[in-house]
């Protein structure tokens, strides 16, 4: 990224820049024929349904809903709520290190991701380097996703950051995208590697 502004922060996304996130690691050990499978997530448990949760809408009610318009599935729609855990692959593992190394560089850090409130919890329990974020704002519990504008108003007045004084990490263009139009510094997450690089040209590492 060419920009002579030089952040002190860094803002993270989760899913898929921390931890490794598809519903295919769940119904690919439920659905063997990779056509009804590819059909399953495109059109059942697709993007826009797993944004709902993000947003607020429980899972109770998210199940219910989708089962009402594909009655077959109902059994693997309602399996998303019980067996979600089964969708996180594991720690993306050359991120959290850098996450480590930023941390013992007394660099602030924050999370800002979609994210169910009902599960979010949990996700902190099991992975300890979480708690190195020095705030964290999911989508689950302010009612707005990215990219929306909203949420990126609520994570600069809340993590109290000036425009261009943190670096945004994203998996998702439209993220990051709407992010820098708030005073973010967009980097878009597709390794660990480049997210390296692009730190250590800002002598964040």
């Amino acid at each position: 990224m060419t920009t002579a502004q030089k952040p002190n922060a860094v803002v993270f996304d989760v899913g898929n820049v921390l931890v490794s996130w598809d519903p295919r690691n769940l119904y690919k050990k439920h659905i063997a024929d990779e056509d009804e499978l590819n059909w399953f997530l495109s059109e059942v448990v697709n993007l826009n349904w797993h944004t709902a949760h993000d947003k607020g809408l429980s899972f109770a009610d998210g199940c219910a809903n989708r089962a009402e318009i594909f009655p077959k599935y109902k059994d693997l729609i309602y399996l998303f709520h019980s067996h979600w855990r089964e969708t996180i692959a594991g720690p993306i593992g050359g991120s959290v290190a850098l996450l480590r190394r930023l941390s013992e560089n007394r660099v602030p850090l924050y999370a800002l991701s979609n994210y169910s409130a009902e599960t979010f919890p949990d996700l902190l329990a099991e992975f300890a380097f979480m708690g190195l974020f020095d705030d964290i704002l999911i989508s689950g519990s302010v009612g707005h996703v990215k990219p929306e504008a909203e949420i990126y108003k609520l994570a600069m007045a809340r993590f109290k950051l000036a425009k261009g004084q943190a670096l945004f990490v994203d998996d998702r263009q439209e993220n990051i995208d709407a992010g820098a139009a708030h005073g973010l510094l967009p980097h878009l997450f597709t390794s660990p590697e480049s997210l390296e690089l692009e730190l250590t040209s800002h002598g964040l590492l």
